[in-house]
């Protein structure tokens, strides 16, 4: 049994059987994945993962991949190979971005409390090479930035937070929304200056 594909997040990884002699041929072919934290260590089924393909979730990062295949001709004990293990699993490819800390009630011409948006693949999984560069502004409401508010901040490993921002204007909702190159951008939940 062979894997093919990427082993990253959000990644298709396909099992290939060998090839098989015998009469009569093979009636059924059944697939499981399972993983471990090591290449070498005592691998765990990953539940459900039972079709010739599958889509690397978020849980698998940092561990290892491999598949079993076990075929059939309805006559001859059932016979079974397992591949050799993937790479480690890699993060995913950024596409996205989060807030995880939002900002919250403030007054007037107030500094925020830190702000937290992180780089994320399609998982939800933080992309811990990312250094994006990400950029705050006021998506909804009555005010514009503080004098000396950075607005743009290059994320550290995935992370980026912004720790001055502070907006001035008339009183009511606001919305904040952070956006980076090629990355979909994320809106704060709305609060009240």
């Amino acid at each position: 049994a062979t894997i093919s594909g990427t082993a990253a997040v959000g990644q298709t990884l396909t099992a290939t059987a060998g090839t098989t002699t015998g009469t009569p041929s093979i009636s059924s072919t059944t697939y499981q994945w399972s993983s471990s934290s090591t290449s070498g260590g005592s691998y765990s089924n990953i539940s459900g993962a039972t079709n010739s393909t599958y889509v690397v979730a978020s849980g698998d990062y940092g561990n290892y991949i491999k598949v079993t295949i076990t075929v059939s001709n309805g006559i001859s004990p059932n016979a079974s190979a397992t591949s050799s293990a993937t790479s480690q699993v890699a993060e995913g490819t950024a596409s996205k971005l989060s807030v995880t800390s939002q900002p919250v009630d403030t007054s007037n011409a107030a500094t925020f409390a830190n702000i937290v948006v992180k780089v994320q693949d399609s998982s939800s999984h933080t992309v811990t090479s990312s250094t994006a560069s990400i950029t705050a502004s006021i998506k909804s409401g009555s005010g514009s930035f503080c004098s000396g508010t950075t607005t743009s901040v290059n994320a550290v490993a995935g992370v980026a937070t912004f720790s001055n921002l502070c907006i001035q204007g008339s009183s009511g909702s606001y919305t904040l929304t952070f956006a980076s190159s090629g990355l979909t951008s994320a809106d704060s939940n709305s609060f009240n200056l």
